[in-house]
């Protein structure tokens, strides 16, 4: 679960041969791995359709990377099914 890693401290094991070239580059791995954690704990709460809650994650994703699409793209659907959800309630 997202949570349980969310305060890692991250380090880049040099020897992992499959590491992507990109991260060798000085980068915020900290950072970026709450981005991810936030990202999946959204996609957990998207899965138990909790929009509320998955919104809430991936506007945190959002807020710590503005340029996540995963993140603006769920945070989207949420929005959407909490819209079809209101309106099915004010039809009843």
């Amino acid at each position: 679960m997202g949570s349980k890693h969310l305060f890692d401290n991250v380090k880049i094991d040099y020897f992992a041969v499959s590491l992507p070239d990109f991260l060798v580059f000085e980068d915020d791995l900290n950072k970026r791995n709450k981005v991810h954690c936030h990202y999946m704990m959204g996609l957990g709460y998207l899965g138990l359709q909790d929009f509320k809650k998955a919104e809430a994650q991936f506007a945190q994703a959002l807020e710590l990377d503005a340029n996540h699409q995963g993140a603006r793209v769920h945070r989207e659907m949420c929005r959407e099914e909490m819209k079809v959800a209101s309106s099915e309630n004010l039809k009843e």
